[in-house]
């Protein structure tokens, strides 16, 4: 059967959530950030001469080309899916047997195991129920991204409610700033606007080269960056704690913090918390090779994923376990005689 082009699945080539809610918010979004940029840069080329214009438009289009390729970013990349072949690290193998053993009697909702996916759960994973897989530090479904935000895309989304937050600041800013530098036309009673008459050549010149704020364009410009603008700083003051503890929503909400390097930072990457040039861009997350297998909350025999799937589609990936016994066949350790 050959596998398919798209979904969340373990088999699919590439990660893209078929829910249809989700693809219509997402395209929308993708919908208001270009028809914003695209509205105010024509306004500008009509109205916004100068180096205060070309600066302007410049502006526009960078905030709107990387709030576009954040938000495709959050939504194609894999969040951490958990894949098949995940096994326990060695600290969790205890637990992870326990709760995969069928004679505990807690199968179906004991901790470390996922009976949705019948797999291996980790310390930090939680299974989405719109895209059916288990998320590693899943802190939220989003639906503008269609997508699950876990370890892997949690950068690109930050980064996409931030650029969407500083391009409606910046739309407001040029409409304003439009607003009162253009020039002004002169006073008209009721007969010559109904008649739209002018009385000479420089007054329709003037017309022309005014700016009209009361247009639908910049109305709905305006709308956009106001409602859009309000909702991303929500979400930006909801994600701080996340960026300052590097503990995801779901786990605070429960009261579940689990211990981790205190020197990485798991939404950017990289061990510094201190700020870098590549937190601006859009590019994966990159975690050190000592502390990465903690981070995921498992462990893989093939490097060459360092989470989702196994790149052949393979229904079963093996491990290397060097000797070790396999964590569900592994009796349980005899408890001392008193």
């Amino acid at each position: 059967m050959p596998r398919p082009l798209l979904g969340t699945g373990a088999d699919a080539r590439y990660w893209l959530c078929l829910d249809v809610c989700g693809l219509c918010c997402a395209v929308l979004s993708q919908v208001v950030i270009l028809f914003s940029v695209s509205s105010i840069l024509h306004d500008l080329y009509r109205h916004g001469v100068g180096i205060t214009g070309l600066l302007n438009a410049t502006v526009c289009l960078t905030l709107g080309g990387m709030a576009s390729l954040s938000h495709l970013k959050a939504m194609l990349s894999d969040p951490g899916a958990v894949p098949r072949a995940a096994a326990p690290l060695a600290r969790d193998e205890e637990r992870a047997r326990l709760a995969a053993s069928a004679a505990s009697g807690y199968r179906s909702r004991a901790k470390g195991w996922c009976h949705r996916c019948a797999s291996y759960k980790p310390p930090r994973a939680h299974h989405d129920s719109v895209t059916n897989r288990c998320i590693v530090k899943m802190d939220h479904y989003c639906p503008w991204t269609n997508n699950a935000i876990g370890v892997l895309n949690h950068k690109f989304f930050i980064l996409f409610i931030g650029y969407t937050f500083a391009l409606c600041i910046h739309s407001m800013v040029v409409i304003v700033q439009l607003t009162y530098a253009a020039p002004k036309l002169p006073k008209m009673n009721r007969q010559q606007r109904r008649q739209e008459a002018y009385d000479d050549d420089a007054t329709i010149e003037l017309a022309k080269q005014s700016f009209n704020p009361g247009k639908l364009g910049t109305i709905l410009v305006a709308f956009c960056a106001l409602l859009f603008g309000l909702f991303t700083a929500c979400m930006l003051a909801d994600q701080w704690s996340v960026l300052r503890t590097n503990v995801a929503k779901i786990d605070r909400l429960k009261g579940e913090e689990t211990e981790c390097a205190s020197d990485v930072n798991e939404v950017f990457g990289g061990r510094s918390r201190g700020f870098r040039y590549d937190w601006l861009l859009p590019t994966a997350p990159v975690f050190p090779e000592s502390v990465r297998d903690d981070i995921m909350g498992y462990r893989l025999a093939d490097k060459r994923s360092m989470s989702g799937d196994l790149e052949g589609g393979d229904e079963e990936a093996s491990f290397d376990n060097s000797g070790k016994e396999d964590f569900r066949s592994r009796p349980a350790a005899a408890k001392p005689s008193p």
